[in-house]
Parts: structure tokens; sequence; C-alpha cells
């Protein structure tokens, strides 16, 4: 059956330049050779849609917004999963904007939309301060864990999304949608957003990573990773 590969894409996929242009590489030897290519991100579409265009990629399935958003190579959308309009008002009066720098949402139709939109998929508030995005995260983790998952996926950055989604998540519908052999998925990323995918899904990480992934094989490149994987 054919192999499967998942990545992230920041720091994963992409490290820098020179990196990129030799996973995109592989990923063509890979895809070529009858296989599937996933990239799973954190980012909105539009967001991506932008390195899609830079650098050409090419893919198979589409996991956007840490899960929120599945779609295939011709942007046919597979899945959604929206916010409860009611747990996004309560967050909303919690995350005290006004000492924010940057705020919007993410929705079926927009990838930059206001709180009242009726579809929203993503909250995402940036503060400049440090130390109070990690008290507005503990805070926010105490009071809504049972319905949202709140990642901080930068010093400065907070994101939102739905309790029932995840990357693994998003996988584990490809996989029933599909039949794809589990044994046969290998994922890789660099951040605890990808812990799940990588406990479940035969994971590795990238050398440089968050403190929680540092039990799994590390790898330098993405590439070296299919290389890995298409001798097996």
């Amino acid at each position: 059956m054919n192999k499967i590969v998942v990545s992230d894409y920041d720091k994963t996929f992409y490290v820098d330049e020179e990196d990129i242009k030799k996973n995109i590489e592989l990923v063509k030897l890979f895809r070529k050779k009858g296989n599937i290519f996933i990239f799973a991100t954190g980012r909105a579409y539009s967001d991506f849609k932008g390195e899609i265009d830079k650098y050409n990629l090419e893919y198979d399935y589409l996991i956007l917004n840490h899960g929120a958003q599945i779609l295939d190579k011709n942007n046919n959308l597979l899945k959604n999963e929206i916010l409860d309009k009611k747990i996004v008002y309560e967050i909303y009066n919690d995350l005290n904007i006004d000492k924010s720098i940057r705020f919007f949402c993410c929705s079926v139709e927009s990838d930059r939309t206001t709180i009242d939109d009726e579809n929203l998929i993503k909250i995402n508030v940036k503060y400049e301060d440090t130390r109070f995005l990690e008290k507005i995260g503990k805070e926010l983790k105490r009071k809504y864990n049972k319905f949202v998952n709140i990642y901080i996926v930068s010093n400065h950055t907070l994101e939102i999304v739905s309790k029932n989604i995840s990357k693994c998540k998003a996988i584990d519908y490809l996989v029933c949608k599909y039949n794809f052999d589990s044994n046969l998925i290998y994922t890789i990323g660099d951040h605890e957003t990808d812990l799940e995918m990588l406990e479940k899904y035969n994971g590795f990480t990238m050398k440089e990573c968050n403190y929680k992934l540092r039990s799994f094989k590390k790898y330098d490149s993405v590439y070296k990773l299919i290389e890995d994987v298409m001798k097996e």
C-alpha cells in the first residue's frame, strides 16, 4: 500500500531556503512513486496559499488551522470544525483585546474576519508582552479547556480552535475516509501542536523542537525522513 508522510510546515518543512528546495524535490519523487504527502499546519488557507504559490509546493491533502479544515489537492473542502458561538463570545470577553497588538478570526468563508462571523474556526490574538500572553493562556485553559484547544504558537501569539479537532484527529478523518493503513503513516513536526499526531502515527521531530517532543527520534530535514521512509 501507499506510504504517507505528514509534515508540519514552519520550522519543519520550511527551515531555510536551501532546505526547502531539497524537501520539495524529495516530495516530488515520493509522490511520483505513488505515495501520499500531507501538510499539517496551524496556518489558515490564505497564509499557506502564499507559500504554495511561492515554492510551487506539491501535496495530496492540506490540514489547516491546527486541524479545523481539511482540503484535498484540488482545494475541495473535506471538513470544517466550527467553534461554539456562545463559547467564542465568552472567550472574547476574557482576551483583554485592548492590550493586544493584533486580533482576527478565521471562518469557513474567510481567513480574516471578525468575532461576529457565524462560522468561526479559529481565533488569533497577538500580545506584545510575553508574560501577559502566558498569563492569559493559563487563565483561558483553566476556564475553557473542556471546549477549546488553546495554543501559544510563538512568543507573542495565541490561537484558539475547537476541542474536537487537532492535526491528529484530521489524520484520523483521512484514515477513515480513504481507508489508509495507519502503520504506513509517518509524521514529523517541531511544536507541541504536533505531539498528538507524533504519538499516534510513527512520529519524528526536528532537532530544534519543543521540549515536549524531545523523546522522539530527530531529523535535520524532512527530506531525510522521506528518504528513510522510501527505503523501508
